[in-house]
């Protein structure tokens, strides 16, 4: 007998019980918290800024957000897309750079060529940002933009 098993007969648990207590919050340690907003202001109005998720500097045409983070940590994960005309202001904290670190999460929505491809720095313009602890990707003609901590 093994000790899950004793401690179920213990307490009287059949295994479905003992399976269930053993995947307390399996949840939270299967994936990132995920969350969608259609434009800048639905995130406003959600907090996600005011809380620091999401960066104060997205331009008021954001759109299409899409913000995966570990709420027990800083990582997380933006793309969103803009308006080409309303140009994207690069935060001062950031300078162009010709090397990034992966992602910290594998999500379908993220461009799998952003971290592992040599010819993603002809299809994005990468910045480093908050003293390296943050990362820009802007997508060349396209108004995208991914932004990380990994």
């Amino acid at each position: 007998m093994t000790l899950a098993e004793a401690i179920a007969k213990a307490l009287g648990l059949g295994a479905a019980a003992l399976a269930l207590l053993a995947c307390a919050g399996c949840a939270e340690r299967d994936g990132p918290a995920e969350a969608t907003y259609a434009s800048r202001r639905d995130a406003q109005k959600a907090n996600a800024i005011a809380e620091g998720r999401l960066p104060p500097w997205m331009p008021g045409s954001a759109r299409e957000l899409r913000e995966a983070r570990d709420p027990g940590t800083t990582r997380s994960m933006l793309a969103f897309h803009y308006d080409r005309p309303d140009r994207l202001s690069i935060p001062g904290s950031c300078a162009e750079t010709a090397d990034v670190p992966a992602a910290p999460f594998r999500l379908s929505w993220w461009p799998r060529d952003l971290a592992s491809d040599s010819a993603a720095t002809r299809r994005y313009v990468l910045y480093a940002c908050e003293s390296g602890r943050a990362f820009l990707a802007i997508r060349v003609g396209s108004g995208e933009a991914y932004y990380w901590r990994p």
